[in-house]
C-alpha cells in the first residue's frame, strides 16, 4: 500500500514483460487415416505396376518340411530375381517364415498383412495360392 501503483496480480500475467503467453501451444496429434477405398486402391495400383514389370512370380505352394533358408536362396537364383523381394502366403507357415527370415533383402508377409510401403519397398514378389486367394479377399471388399 501507498506505492501509488495498481494491483498487479501475478508476475505470470501476460501483460507483464517476460510474462506468461495468453494461448500457449498445447500438444495435438496431426495423425491422418487414410481411408480405406484409397488404401485399397492404392494396393491395387502398386500390385498392377509390379505385373507390368514382370517382378510377380506366383509359385503352386511353398510348404516345407524344415526351415531351410537354403531352398529359398536357390528358388531365387532359379527365377533370377535381382534385389530386395517379399513371399506373401498364410502366415501360419512357419518353416517358411523361418527360412525366409534369415535372407538380408528379403520379408515374409500374409496375404492379409499385406500393405503399400512393402510392395514398393520390396520391388520383387512371390506368392503362392493361398497368399492369392487371401489378396484377393481382403481387395474384393
Amino acid at each position: 500500500k501507498g506505492t501509488g501503483r495498481a494491483r498487479s496480480g501475478s508476475i505470470r500475467t501476460p501483460i507483464w514483460r517476460g510474462g506468461g503467453t495468453v494461448f500457449g501451444p498445447k500438444p495435438r496429434s496431426y495423425d491422418y487415416h487414410l481411408p480405406k477405398k484409397m488404401r485399397y486402391g492404392a494396393l491395387r495400383s502398386v500390385l498392377s505396376k509390379r505385373l507390368q514389370e514382370n517382378r510377380v512370380r506366383i509359385i503352386e505352394n511353398l510348404d516345407m518340411e524344415q526351415p531351410k533358408t537354403k531352398e529359398i536362396v536357390l528358388m531365387v537364383k532359379k527365377f533370377d530375381v535381382e534385389g530386395k523381394f517379399i513371399v506373401i502366403d498364410d502366415i501360419n507357415n512357419e518353416n517358411l517364415t523361418k527360412s525366409v527370415r534369415n535372407i538380408e533383402n528379403a520379408k515374409m508377409a500374409g496375404g492379409y498383412g499385406i500393405n503399400v510401403y512393402d510392395l514398393l519397398k520390396y520391388q520383387n514378389l512371390f506368392l503362392t495360392r493361398r497368399g492369392v486367394g487371401q489378396i484377393e479377399e481382403v481387395l474384393g471388399k
